[in-house]
Formats: structure tokens, sequence, C-alpha cells
């Protein structure tokens, strides 16, 4: 395009400006907040931003250096017998920072898990029971990314792995400090787990017992048992005897 330099240049020093001046704005609006909270939460705010911050530089560090080289060799280079491929400052600027950005998103997938459990919502039991079901979870994110080839997505994979069985290692080790000092380790989503199953053995153990009323008496449980008796009286009266 006859503006694309231009425009590209004005992009580019837009997301620059974006990335050097957006901790300065978040670090104002903590602190015209941070006098109304208490000081633990003021605490567990630090350290929660601290580590969301680096591991958001460890994103962008892997989404620079490993995934996106790999991803462009592979995108540009597929099929390239067939293709004089010229890519545009656009096109590629417009796919590194998504590729970036959520990447670097991607990387907090620690702290909110963390978060939810150090407010009692999920518990290290909870992330380790259903594992399996993250992984799935965690593969269909990675399929979400920007890069479609499957050489992208299997880089995506593991270092989500990596970052979710840390967290379960660390929920671990917080429990342990909260049972240690005698606190409750209840979580809002295991008690609604629990009363669920309760719901379904119960369930479980009426039907049994209906079953078993079905096969003592010959009757499901709503119709009470004829007495061989009443039906000779029954017979008796309509003339059938």
């Amino acid at each position: 395009g006859v503006a694309e330099p231009f425009m590209t240049s004005i992009k580019v020093s837009f997301m620059a400006a974006l990335a050097v001046s957006l901790p300065v704005l978040l670090w104002q609006m903590w602190s015209f907040i941070a006098p109304a909270t208490a000081e633990n939460v003021r605490r567990t705010v630090l350290g929660f931003v601290t580590a969301g911050s680096l591991l958001f530089a460890a994103g962008v560090a892997f989404a620079y250096y490993i995934a996106l080289p790999s991803a462009i060799s592979f995108l540009i280079g597929f099929d390239s017998d067939l293709y004089d491929v010229q890519v545009r400052a656009q096109e590629y600027l417009t796919f590194a920072a998504a590729v970036l950005m959520s990447v670097g998103m991607v990387f907090q997938l620690p702290i909110v898990l963390l978060a939810l459990v150090r407010f009692r919502v999920l518990s290290h039991g909870l992330l380790k029971k259903y594992r399996r079901y993250a992984y799935v979870a965690l593969a269909a994110l990675a399929v979400a990314l920007p890069g479609v080839d499957p050489v992208t997505t299997a880089m995506w994979l593991v270092p989500l792995f990596f970052l979710y069985e840390g967290t379960v290692l660390v929920a671990w080790r917080y429990e342990r400090r909260l049972a240690r000092d005698g606190k409750a380790t209840e979580t809002v989503l295991g008690r609604f787990i629990d009363k669920r199953e309760a719901k379904k053995e119960d369930g479980a153990a009426e039907d049994a017992a209906n079953l078993a009323v079905v096969a003592t008496t010959g009757f499901d449980g709503d119709t009470p048992p004829i007495d061989e008796a009443e039906i000779a009286e029954f017979k008796r009266k309509l003339g059938l005897d």
C-alpha cells in the first residue's frame, strides 16, 4: 500500500508506547485503590502483580525467541516450491503482536488458578483430581492461539503443561501451610461437588431399595399387593367363582 510504510511506523510506535506506559498506568490505578484495602490484601495483590509481571515477560520472551521464529519458518516454508512468498510488513507485525500478546496472557494461567486457590474456590486436590480435563482444556487453548500449524500448537502445549503442574505444586504447599496454621482448607467448589455426589449416592441407594422391594414382593412399591382372599372375594361378587 502507498501509506503502508508510514502507517506501519505509527503502529509500531503505538505498541511500544503502550508497552512502556502500561506499568505506570497500572501502578497509578493501584496507588488510588490501595489505601482502601487491608494490609494483608495489599501484600497478596503485590505478590500476584509481581508474579504476573514476571510470567508475562517470560511468556513474551518464550514467544519471541522460540515459538514465533518456528511458527514463521513453518508457515512461510510450507509448500515453498509452489509460492514466491513476500510477507507484507503490516501482516507480519500484526501476526507477531498477536502471538506475543496472547502468549504473555496465557502465561498468567498460574496466577488465575492460584488466586482461586487463595480465595478458597479451588484446591490442590481438585486441580490434581481433574488434571485430565485440564489437559484437554489446555490443548484446546493451544489450538486457539495464533499459529494454526501443528508445530506451533505443540510448542504452546509444553509450557502450558509445566505451568499447570507448577501451579498444582504451589497450591499443595499453600494448603500445607494453611493446615499447619490450623486454618480451614475447604473450598466452595469442593462443597458443591460433595453435595452433588452425596445426592447421587442418595438417589442410587433409593433405586437399590426399590429394586429390592420389587425382587422380594413382586410389586414396585406404588401399588399395594393384592391378597389371594381379596381376589376370591372379588370373583364371588362378580359370579365368576
